[in-house]
């Protein structure tokens, strides 16, 4: 029997059910030829003599003898008749691959003339790997360039099976209806992100001009049957082998450690370019076809492609150039992503979340057969890799089903099975389970918070212990000297505290004040910053959440609240919580008892809250924005701290602390200020209060060349020549002015003090005249003088001492 005649169909499964019906018989064989369900009935082929070749294929078991599979499985039957092609569109289900569904004609037919009357069919997937199809638990899916479902199995058809009953209404529909974020969305996402830049790779490790060298370089070696040989312009480099041309460059990378970049120039005489080659061991350096990356054009069709052990991973439409003759190719690697760029034009972009492992690569360049290339220069550089970039990648690449099991898939991009053809319309997915691993994330991840938290505690615990302690509300005037007074009386207790005054003036640090003086003081003090917070995850954010319990819960987090458990709760800025937020809040100071975001049971915390605002609540009450049964709650005892306007005898102090922190982590010896700068902090009256004065001193610091900073190195905003007051310097921080500055008697300097300064010290040391005295350097005898002079009750002072 001469060789049978061979025709080449794509089917739809229109056209599988048609053969399964009428006088045919179906046979299924795997990728071995091995016929899978030979067939209990022989009246159809019967017909045939026992001599016929086929009838004893069938009786064997195998079709190999008669039939090249090349390597896949598929159905074969023998019909009667010459078989006609139906072109409408169904959905294809095959029992024996796993029960695969597709809107794609993915499939082809070829039939061999047996006789007049009798053809043997062979019908093949072709842009899938059966591999991949026959496993009962591996999901795959198919989706187009707009992320439309094309395909599918059952494995990925069962997790949404509740939902869509009939498999075939998922077709068509957008993957986002199944999965968050989408696969395309994920690589498109990772790619941006790691954008290359060229200024980056600043390490060379090769690079050789052959227009200049006559001669190859020790490290590269062309491998093939090839002609090469050099000329004015280059290396010379033609391939009419058949097959590829390599030249391989014997330097290994470490991608472990480094992202790198390769880049050749030269002209195309014949065909295209060199593709660039990258493999992981140095075997598969002498066949980078085999276990390597090819990323360049692909043979006569206008695509770009990268490849993966012989498979098309990615195809996309050549990228026009003015001049296709002239080429600069750069390949960068970053992370797990693959860019190629020919003359600064991107052609290739490609996140490969399986990407292969191992210490050393190798580059090579690959000519195809009847091309022709002129080489001129080429080089490799790296640049470390950070160290997070990776995991982050990793991280990124996790998906959920929109499904109430809420399982987590790492998601590969399939390889395509058909060399041959390029699938530039569909992609395919694997999708790889990993709740198992998701779960030891997030039971590690609340061991770690349960760690931080006692962290927080033992660092609270040392702050106390500190002899500097961060926690100090510094100032000494009257206005202060009152305010920290009530402060520490309420700290005493576990009431409620709201914190009111305009934005740096320090309510954070009364805050730590309040803190480090009350029976919670060993345990976390936990800030929240409501005005940073969006709307939407405020009561995530305080309250915590169990896994799945809404869209993007990927774990189980602990809320702030739960954080501060035996600590403090400072809600900074609290008139921004939402109103959401605000009547859950309201709830949880009734109790104290809270339950996270899609949990079910209730915890009983205990702590204190402390709430700051630069704006009055009564205010936000007034306007709606704000509950009036929340702020009632939280208006038990309320602190309103002065502006830097409203305690200027501060600034001594303030600016004294601030010096000494700045110059001791600048490295600098700074005592002070000069008369002229410390009468300028004076005369200025401060609308950005505290913050602003730490500002001011921090750029005086730094521009500071000697011990004291003078008069000129004080910058501040201007103001109207009616706000400004002159102030006479106080002897209370010898420190800060300069010794040349105190010609002024001492009485003198009593006499020109301002009242609020005298009232400030007064109630500072309680009216205890010696006290009074020492600091400001003059006699016992001048601070009576100047007390009887103005009338002033040294007794009312005193009775401080019992508060």
């Amino acid at each position: 029997m001469g060789k049978p005649d061979e025709k080449t169909f794509t089917l739809t499964a229109a056209t599988i059910t048609a053969l399964s019906l009428g006088k045919s018989l179906v046979i299924t064989c795997n990728s071995t030829g091995r016929i899978l369900n030979k067939p209990e009935s022989k009246t159809f082929y019967q017909q045939f003599e026992n001599s016929h070749p086929f009838i004893s294929m069938i009786e064997s078991g195998t079709i190999s003898e008669y039939f090249d599979l090349n390597n896949y499985g598929g159905l074969f039957m023998i019909a009667e008749k010459n078989l006609s092609i139906s072109n409408k569109p169904m959905t294809l289900l095959f029992d024996e691959l796993g029960r695969f569904y597709t809107s794609l004609p993915l499939l082809t037919m070829q039939s061999y003339k047996i006789d007049d009357d009798a053809f043997i069919v062979t019908i093949k997937v072709s842009y899938l790997l059966p591999n991949y199809h026959t496993g009962s638990s591996t999901s795959i899916f198919v989706v187009d360039r707009s992320e439309r479902v094309v395909g599918f199995n059952q494995s990925f058809c069962r997790y949404f099976a509740k939902e869509y009953t009939n498999p075939e209404t998922i077709l068509n529909q957008h993957i986002d209806n199944f999965l968050t974020p989408g696969p395309l969305s994920i690589q498109k996402s990772i790619l941006a992100k790691y954008k290359p830049d060229a200024n980056q790779f600043n390490e060379t490790i090769f690079a050789w001009d052959f227009g200049e060298q006559a001669g190859l370089p020790k490290e590269i070696d062309i491998f093939g049957t090839a002609n090469h040989f050099f000329e004015r312009d280059g290396l010379r480099w033609k391939n009419n082998s058949g097959e590829l041309s390599l030249l391989r460059i014997s330097i290994p990378i470490e991608i472990t450690e480094n992202d790198f970049t390769v880049e050749f120039d030269g002209s195309v005489k014949t065909g295209h370019a060199p593709l660039f080659a990258l493999t992981f061991n140095e075997k598969s350096r002498m066949s980078p076809t085999e276990s390597s990356y090819l990323v360049g054009r692909y043979g006569s069709g206008p695509y770009n492609i990268i490849k993966k052990d012989g498979y098309i991973l990615q195809a996309e439409p050549e990228q026009p150039q003015e001049n296709s003759t002239t080429h600069r190719n750069t390949l960068y690697r970053i992370g797990q992503s693959f860019y190629w760029y020919r003359n600064d034009i991107q052609q290739i972009a490609f996140f490969d979340s399986d990407l292969p492992h191992g210490k050393n690569g190798y580059i090579s360049l690959a000519i195809r057969n009847e091309c022709e290339f002129i080489l001129r220069k080429l080089n490799i550089r790296i640049k470390p890799r950070s160290g997070s970039d990776s995991g982050e990648a990793l991280k990124n690449s996790f998906v959920k089903l929109k499904t109430a099991e809420q399982e987590t898939f790492l998601i590969n991009r399939n390889i395509n099975s058909a060399s041959s053809s390029l699938p530039i319309t569909s992609y395919s997915f694997i999708m790889q389970d990993i709740s198992a691993l998701q779960n030891q994330i997030d039971s590690l991840n609340e061991r770690y918070n349960r760690q931080l938290q006692h962290g927080r505690k033992l660092e609270s615990m040392l702050r106390n212990l500190s002899s500097e302690p961060e926690n100090t509300f510094i100032g000494a005037s009257a206005a202060v000297t009152l305010l920290k007074e009530k402060a520490r009386m309420a700290a005493d207790s576990n009431v409620t505290i709201l914190i009111q005054g305009q934005t740096g003036t320090g309510k954070e640090v009364m805050a730590s004040f309040i803190h480090a003086n009350s029976p919670f003081r060993n345990g976390p003090l936990v800030k929240v910053d409501c005005s940073t917070l969006p709307r939407e995850l405020m009561e995530s954010e305080l309250f915590g959440h169990e896994k799945g319990s809404f869209t993007g819960a990927s774990g189980r987090k602990i809320g702030k609240l739960e954080q501060a458990d035996g600590g403090t709760l400072f809600l900074d800025e609290a008139g921004n919580l939402s109103p959401e937020t605000q009547a859950k809040l309201l709830q949880f100071m009734q109790d104290f008892t809270i339950t996270r975001v899609g949990g079910s049971k209730k915890m009983h915390l205990k702590l204190r809250v402390i709430a700051a605002t630069n704006i009055p609540l009564e205010n936000l009450v007034r306007t709606g924005s704000f509950r009036e049964d929340l702020y009632f709650r939280l208006f038990v005892v309320v602190l309103n701290i002065p502006t830097l306007a409203e305690r200027k005898e501060d600034i001594a102090m303030l600016s004294s602390h601030f010096i000494h922190q700045m110059s001791v982590s600048s490295g600098k010896n700074i005592r002070g200020l000069t008369e002229g700068a410390y009468r300028k902090l004076y005369e200025y009256n401060w609308p950005g209060n505290i913050r602003e004065l730490r500002n001011v001193l921090q750029r005086a610091v730094l521009f500071c060349s000697g011990t004291e900073i003078t008069e000129d190195l004080i910058t501040v905003a201007s103001q109207t020549q009616a706000d400004q007051k002159e102030y006479i310097l106080p002897k209370d921080n010898t420190e800060l002015v300069s010794q040349n500055s105190t010609a002024n008697s001492r009485e003198h300097v009593l006499s020109k003090m301002e009242p609020e300064q005298i009232h400030g010290i007064l109630r500072r040391h309680r009216g205890r005249v010696a006290k009074i005295a020492q600091e400001l350097g003059v006699t016992n005898r001048a601070v009576y003088f100047y007390i009887k002079r103005n009338n002033l009750d040294l007794s009312a002072y005193k009775k401080l001492n019992s508060l």
